[in-house]
């Protein structure tokens, strides 16, 4: 019988002591880390806008009315095509900047609304 109850005992502190190494069982932790990266718009889209210069004035006033017509109208032209440029340079600006936006919300920095 004093075996039997030796080995209850020995039973019970074995069994004991697991419990208590269970205790001490990594917890599982979840870690989040922030890094903050400043992001600028490319400088391909900040340089200013080209803009095409008038006929010299010299050569322009030697002209006949037909070519200084002509000389105005491409001149017109190559202005709407100066603007249609620089119109597509803060077109892709704004993609930039929207795409910046959008991935701060995404994390929870900014609201929809931002």
């Amino acid at each position: 019988m004093k075996n039997v109850m030796s080995a209850f005992k020995f039973a019970i502190l074995a069994f004991v002591l697991a419990l208590a190494g269970c205790d001490t069982t990594p917890k599982e932790r979840v870690v989040i880390k922030t890094e903050t990266k400043l992001v600028t718009v490319p400088e391909s889209l900040l340089t200013r806008c080209a803009v095409t210069a008038p006929p010299a004035k010299g050569s322009y006033l030697d002209l006949s009315a037909q070519k200084k017509e002509e000389a105005l109208v491409n001149y017109g032209m190559d202005l709407l095509k100066d603007i249609n440029l620089c119109n597509t340079q803060i077109k892709k600006i704004k993609e930039f900047q929207d795409k910046q936006i959008k991935s701060f919300q995404d994390i929870g920095v900014l609201s929809n609304g931002n």
